[in-house]
This record gives C-alpha cells, sequence and structure tokens, in this order.
C-alpha cells in the first residue's frame, strides 16, 4: 500500500524547491488512492493550471465540483474551462472550444467573454448562425464591447448581410476608434454595395487615406491584407507593411512553435518530386476552373500531385474531378494547423503550393509552421504574404508576372516570373 501520508509530503516539498511538475506527480499517485479527497484534487488542478496542462485542470475541478458544489469550485472550473478554451482556438482545435466554453455556460449563462468565444469557436467551424447567436447574447451581457461588434459583423458578411455588417463595424467604431481593423472591413464591405456615400471622416476616400495612415504608424493594427489590397490609392509598399503586420498579429504564437516542431526534410534524390496544393477551395469555384486542367497535365513520370484540402465537399462534379486530378487528395478539415502541417512533412512534400493566401478560410497557419522545404505563394492572393521582424518570409517564393509584381522590393518573396 503507497503510504499517501508520504506522497503528499514528497509533493509538499517539491513545490517548496519549485518543482511543480514533481509536485504533480506525487500528488495524483496520492489522488489515485483517494479520488475523491478535495484536498488532492485541489492540489492538482491548481497545480495543473499553473503548469498550462489545462485539459487536465478541467477533469480535476470537474472531479471536485462532484463533491464540493460551492461558487469557489464552480469559478475554478469555468476557469479551467476558459483556459482549456483559449489553448485549444489558438491551437485550430475549435470543436474542442466550443464545447469548454458551452459547457462554462451552463455556469454562468450570462458570461459576455465566454459568449463572444463560444461565437469565435462556432464561426471558425463554419456554424454560422450559431456563431450570430452566441454574439448577441454576447452584446446582451455586454452591450460594450467593440470586438464583439466587430466579430458579429464579420459574420454577418460571411452570410451575405452586408448592411447588417456595416452597421456593426460602425457600432464598433463608434465605442473605440482604435478599432482599426473594423474600419479596414467596414470600407472594404461599403466597396462592396458600392456606398460612395458619406461626409468628411465618413467619406470612403477618406476613410481609405486614414486607414493607410494607420497601417504606416500603428503595427498592432492588424489589417486585413486582402482588404486593404482591394482599396484604390494603396501602396505596393503599404501593402507589404500591412502584410508584415498582420502576421505578427496573427502567427507569433505559431512562429514560435515552428522552432519547436523542427521539420527535417527529405533532400536526397527521389524518382519523382512531390508536390503539395493547399487549398479551401477544391469545389466549385472559380480556383477550380483556373488550376484543373493544369494538375490534370502534370507529368506524371516527374511529379507526384497532393492536394491538402481545407474546404467543404460540395458534392459536385468540378470536386470529383478535382478529386481524380491528383495522385494523392488529403481532407485536412478535421487536422489542427499543427497537425496538418505534421502530415504534410511526413508525406515529405518537396515543393508546397498555397493556393488561399489571405482569403476567405485562409489556414496561413499552416505554411507558418514551414512543413516543406520550398513553399510558393500562388493565385488566391495577388501580393505579399509578408515576413516576420527577423526577415523571415512566409513563402520562398510567389509565382507572378510583371502586372501584379513589377517591383521586387515590394515583395518578401522571391519573384518567380511566368
Amino acid at each position: 500500500m503507497v503510504d499517501v501520508n508520504k506522497l503528499i509530503k514528497d509533493a509538499q516539498t517539491a513545490q517548496s524547491t519549485g518543482n511543480d511538475t514533481l509536485a504533480l506527480d506525487y500528488f495524483q499517485q496520492a489522488l489515485s488512492q483517494y479520488p475523491n479527497e478535495a484536498s488532492l484534487l485541489i492540489a492538482c488542478g491548481n497545480l495543473c493550471m499553473k503548469l498550462n496542462h489545462f485539459a487536465q485542470a478541467v477533469t480535476h475541478f470537474r472531479n471536485l465540483l462532484a463533491v464540493n458544489k460551492s461558487p469557489e469550485v464552480v469559478n475554478a472550473l469555468c476557469y479551467a474551462l476558459q483556459a482549456h478554451g483559449n489553448q485549444s482556438a489558438n491551437e485550430g482545435r475549435d470543436n474542442i472550444a466550443e464545447a469548454s466554453f458551452t459547457e462554462a455556460l451552463q455556469y454562468h449563462p450570462k458570461h459576455a467573454i465566454f459568449w463572444y468565444n463560444l461565437g469565435n469557436a462556432q464561426r471558425n467551424l463554419g456554424k454560422l448562425e450559431a456563431a450570430v447567436a452566441s454574439f448577441k447574447q454576447s452584446i446582451e451581457s455586454d452591450p460594450n464591447d467593440a470586438d464583439v461588434y466587430n466579430n458579429l459583423g464579420n459574420v454577418q458578411r460571411e452570410l451575405g448581410q452586408l448592411d447588417l455588417a456595416i452597421a456593426n463595424y460602425e457600432k464598433a467604431i463608434a465605442l473605440d476608434d482604435k478599432m482599426h481593423y473594423s474600419l479596414a472591413h467596414l470600407i472594404h464591405q461599403k466597396q462592396h454595395i458600392c456606398d460612395w456615400r458619406g461626409e468628411g471622416k465618413d467619406n470612403l476616400e477618406q476613410q481609405i487615406l486614414t486607414l493607410r495612415e494607420i497601417v504606416r504608424t500603428t503595427p498592432n493594427a492588424a489589417i486585413a491584407p486582402f482588404a486593404f489590397l482591394a482599396m484604390p490609392s494603396t501602396t505596393a509598399a503599404e501593402q507589404k507593411l500591412c502584410a508584415n503586420h498582420y502576421i505578427a498579429q496573427n502567427y507569433q504564437q505559431l512562429n514560435a512553435l515552428r522552432d519547436k516542431l523542427a521539420f527535417t526534410y527529405q533532400l536526397q534524390s527521389k524518382p519523382k518530386l512531390k508536390i503539395g496544393y493547399l487549398s479551401a477551395d477544391f469545389r466549385l469555384h472559380p480556383l477550380a476552373f483556373l488550376i484543373t486542367d493544369l494538375i490534370e497535365s502534370h507529368d506524371r513520370t516527374q511529379f507526384e500531385r497532393y492536394a491538402y484540402s481545407y474546404g467543404a465537399d460540395d458534392k459536385t462534379d468540378t470536386r470529383k474531378r478535382l478529386v481524380n486530378a491528383f495522385d494523392h487528395f488529403i481532407d485536412i478539415r478535421a487536422l489542427n494547423d499543427i497537425e496538418a502541417a505534421t502530415k504534410i512533412n511526413q508525406d515529405q512534400i518537396d515543393i508546397l503550393v498555397d493556393l488561399t493566401g489571405y482569403t476567405q478560410s485562409s489556414r496561413t497557419g499552416i505554411a507558418v509552421l514551414k512543413p516543406a522545404p520550398i513553399q510558393i505563394n500562388w493565385l488566391g492572393f495577388a501580393g505579399t504574404m509578408g515576413e516576420f521582424a527577423e526577415q523571415a518570409p512566409l513563402f520562398d517564393y510567389l509565382l507572378a508576372d510583371k502586372i501584379i509584381a513589377p517591383n521586387q522590393a515590394d515583395f518578401s518573396e522571391k519573384l518567380l516570373y511566368l
């Protein structure tokens, strides 16, 4: 029989010396002998939170709630669920994030942040109507959070409700004049509906001038490069700056993970060059009409063709033809960015071509992790994808022509002219 008192004493000693990992191990051994002991569940839960083992922390606090239903335990569980949900969202595991915030809302049904985070997860999962409902619940609990109005606008934009989206972007800016990305969305959607009206600062042309100044002076503005690229009068230098700021704001965590993953590449001579194509749009979509003949025309004696698809299967003949055009068609929708990048690396892809860029449904995070030795930006986004502060370009090359890319200096990628 294990001496539980000794395990607890050893755990406390380990804690006092800063060895939290060892302390957790001792406490968990003790917990295996007394699984309903509240003090052990608290100790394990707290240490798991400290060590960022949020899924384990949730389990410990759930078990604690079964024996102690106090408000303090409920709050501890919800705090762990929030941390687990945020961690899962950052790693692209939105189904787990959705489940975490849904569970937290069972205990705090008026919690604005839980509703907001749930809406974000639902949007990423393509549950747009549910996301709208969640964001509206968040606004009902806290009507003064500009970010919620912005994200509600984003979902309404994706639903084609551009008038509602514009109204919510305007609400976000009214609440917080530093909501620069809301201004970018507002301008872009006004372009879509050809709304050239407005006086003074509300005039579209003036709003674009304001946004250009923001891009030049505010690195943390995180303006969407696709929207900015579509705005008249923006310069190529500003577009590059916009892309650099965007990846710094959105992909720095994944960039740090890239070094930890430390993918290696099989560079020895192979019978065929493996080319991977990454896209959300292997379906009835303009992309399909542009690339299908190309994919079918690859020399099969020299190239092995892989598709990595993270878009929905629309069951059309166009989709079926594309599936048959590739040697390997891999659906990565269920994989997070790390898992998808690992799969690409395990397939020993020599050249990865991203066909989506900064367009809708982009999963740029996969490319950030550098799963292939050569990565090419082509077709979906006719601009630079940018580079991190340490001058590491997100993509090695851009397939382009002299019309869209006349000057190398305006692009982080090396230009390969067609």
